[in-house]
């Protein structure tokens, strides 16, 4: 069985908005299988 992770993401004051979405953009492509990393590249394309 995989472990499953929480992982949060520190925002500080005057922080420019790639330095979140970069990491967040890499995180939300996490997955457990290569079929749900498959879905999850096609609905960040489809959006």
């Amino acid at each position: 069985m995989l472990k499953q992770y929480k992982v949060g993401i520190l925002l500080y004051d005057f922080v420019d908005i790639l330095d979140v979405s970069g990491p967040s953009e890499v995180l939300s492509l996490t997955a457990y299988s290569k079929l749900q990393q498959k879905n999850n590249v096609v609905q960040k394309i489809a959006a």
